[in-house]
């Protein structure tokens, strides 16, 4: 059974009427079905998705031959123009809000084109048929094919709370870039499926760039977040966290004031599982974000890591920060060793600029006291600066005694030792002190000097 047949029992007598269009789309599911003896395979076959899948398969194709009739083009004499009858009846549906049904913006279409109402009409009964079993079969694979279930610490009750909230506040997760755009900066949307069944919107990017840029009305505003394609309601933690800071993206949102909107509604729902966006780097002046658990540390060491960047930024520099912030949970040796080498290029960088000779026996905590001697600490504001500055270096020389305890850990627990297959570094509370009171000195002597040329591998071959 297809149009043709339903068009030759008709006659042209008599229009049909609505529930006359409704009992033939229900009519044609029914005689698909029938034909593809779908309910019998599906109850007999040992794996029922195989029957899906080829039934689904069939009907796409099905699809596209429909739309390829010639009954099915719409030709626009005006304009000089073709494209398809499903297209125009949905883009009069769309423009006037008084037509409530399908059946009427048919009425609509054959009027405008001087069109057979009965042709067009059952044309477009198989069609859309067709289309709702077409979609009904892929919900009920997609139910079959549930992935299994992830041991995600981000619940849905979170991840549906951010999606309403960033609703609510009006803000587009795809910032300045089309919906389609964004989404495929994070997945290939031109090898992924489409929901809409015409052949010119076959791949996620058209599908997408159709419903969601070209015509916003389509789709609901938060239906990114319940889009079983992309799955953000049950998707890994990582996956789920990769997608908010793409939202937060200097080339997404460039600006900062909508940036910081974003990132409190995040965070704000974020926290209660125990995670956290933070600022990790900076891109033309423009934040950079990345996450952590909660309580890790990492926030105010990553700060510290981007004001050290801002004096001493080589791609050396943020290698050594990144591996030294990352190791602080889960190698603590590899994040003393680090940290001792990033204090080491920061002295002999400032102490290079200063024209000072280094020599290469030096422990770290003669490199510490050359660096102090030559910076100058003088407050300019201070009634006796010269007094001042004795105070500051006095300070400052309490630090070699940190540095030589730090040192001391290091060599019994650092990255630059051999180590027994069961060794067991130190706690991670002692590492993020180590770190933390390295990036705090380094920021001291760097923002004393100013920008700072990093000293080269060859000028200092013991640096490593």
């Amino acid at each position: 059974m297809d149009a043709y047949n339903v068009l030759e029992e008709l006659g042209a007598d008599t229009q049909i009427n609505e529930r006359d269009f409704n009992k033939i789309k229900i009519d044609f599911q029914n005689s698909y079905l029938k034909t593809k003896r779908y309910e019998e395979r599906i109850k007999k076959h040992r794996r029922p998705i195989e029957v899906k899948n080829e039934v689904l398969h069939h009907l796409y194709t099905y699809l596209q031959q429909i739309c390829n009739r010639p009954e099915m083009r719409d030709i626009d004499e005006e304009k000089n123009s073709s494209g398809y009858v499903t297209t125009k009846i949905g883009e009069i549906w769309k423009s006037d809000k008084n037509i409530k049904t399908c059946y009427n913006s048919i009425a609509e279409y054959c009027l405008l084109r001087s069109k057979n109402f009965n042709l067009i009409a059952v044309h477009i009964a198989e069609c859309r048929a067709m289309n709702k079993l077409a979609t009904l079969i892929k919900n009920s694979i997609g139910k079959d094919n549930k992935p299994k279930i992830m041991n995600n610490k981000i619940t849905t009750v979170t991840r549906r709370n951010i999606a309403d909230a960033l609703t609510t506040s009006n803000l587009s997760y795809s910032g300045r870039l089309r919906e389609a755009d964004f989404l495929n900066r994070l997945y290939d949307l031109k090898k992924m499926s489409s929901t809409d069944y015409r052949p010119e919107y076959d791949t996620a990017y058209k599908d997408v760039l159709q419903h969601a840029d070209n015509n916003p009305g389509d789709w609901q505003p938060d239906w990114i977040f319940t889009d079983e394609r992309f799955n953000l309601m049950h998707c890994s933690d990582d996956e789920y966290l990769k997608f908010l800071i793409e939202t937060l993206s200097p080339h997404v949102r460039p600006d900062n004031d909508d940036t910081e909107k974003m990132l409190i509604i995040h965070n704000k729902y974020l926290s209660t599982d125990g995670f956290q966006l933070y600022k990790s780097d900076e891109i033309s002046g423009k934040p950079v974000f990345n996450w952590t658990k909660e309580n890790s540390g990492y926030t105010q060491l990553a700060a510290k890591a981007t004001e050290i960047k801002r004096y001493l930024n080589t791609e050396y520099v943020s290698k050594k920060i990144e591996q030294m912030n990352k190791a602080i949970l889960t190698d603590t040796d590899v994040a003393l060793g680090t940290g001792k080498e990033l204090l080491e290029v920061t002295c002999k960088s400032i102490l290079k600029a200063k024209c000072i000779t280094t020599d290469k026996a030096w422990y770290l905590s003669q490199l510490l006291k050359a660096t102090t001697n030559a910076l100058d600490f003088k407050p300019k504001e201070a009634d006796d600066p010269e007094a001042a500055e004795r105070s500051i270096k006095q300070i400052l020389g309490g630090i070699s005694s940190i540095v030589q305890g730090i040192t001391e850990l290091r060599n019994a627990y650092g990255s630059g030792h051999g180590k027994d297959a069961d060794f067991k570094g130190l706690e991670s509370k002692y590492a993020k002190l180590f770190v933390g009171v390295v990036a705090e000195i380094a920021i001291i002597y760097l923002a004393t000097n100013g920008e700072t040329e990093i000293v080269s591998d060859s000028e200092d071959a013991n640096l490593f």
